[in-house]
């Protein structure tokens, strides 16, 4: 979102390949091993990463709650700071409905990774803000559905869901659950008014 896209893009930069070498031990190694451990001990004294209703417990979604309490959830097509229906989308209410399955990067102590038992990755914080709250929909399978469009075609969903409720709140629209996922394959295909929200909010 802040522009690293556009910069590689404009390099002609597709994808970065990291090569691992074996390196000389220089004595750093017990050093980077206290060091690591000294990490450790502070991420699991987080509550927030690894506690009951942390991050390592439903991923980032846990943060919705918090940011919801403290007004600082957009909301409504922007006419909201916090979400009424907020728990019928919160990361509690996804891990009722769908079985999740750890699915998390390798050897990370948090494990913020979730997805159901079709593989699909669990809608994430700015997913299910942009798609639930911003865009007033308390329907969790249809924020579902757009964020795996958006994950399968290369969309971010925040801002897929922030050019969508500028566009309906000009157009004084409301918008269905059903129609949600519809609205991202007009983008994604630059389709009647997607070939417009695809060139995004500013044009």
């Amino acid at each position: 979102r802040g522009g690293l896209g556009l910069v590689w893009a404009s390099k002609n930069l597709k994808y970065l390949i990291v090569e691992e070498e074996e390196a000389e031990d220089s004595g750093i190694s017990g050093a980077v091993e206290s060091a690591n451990q000294d990490v450790l001990r502070l991420l699991m004294a987080s509550p927030v990463l690894t506690g009951e209703y942390g991050i390592g417990t439903f991923g980032d979604a846990a943060l919705l709650d918090l940011v919801n309490a403290k007004s600082f959830l957009p909301s409504c097509f922007h006419t909201q700071v916090c979400y009424r229906e907020i728990e019928k989308i919160n990361a509690p209410a996804f891990h009722r409905k769908y079985r999740p399955v750890k699915r998390s990067c390798r050897n990370c102590p948090v494990g913020c990774g979730y997805a159901d038992s079709d593989g699909r990755s669990f809608p994430d914080y700015e997913a299910i803000a942009g798609f639930g709250a911003l865009l007033d929909n308390p329907d969790m399978e249809s924020i579902f559905a757009a964020h795996a469009l958006c994950n399968d075609e290369g969309l971010e969903s925040l801002g897929a869901a922030s050019v969508l409720a500028f566009y309906l709140k000009q157009k004084r629209m409301r918008l269905s659950a059903g129609d949600l996922p519809l609205w991202i394959e007009k983008i994604i295909r630059c389709e009647e008014e997607g070939y417009l929200l695809a060139k995004g909010t500013f044009r």
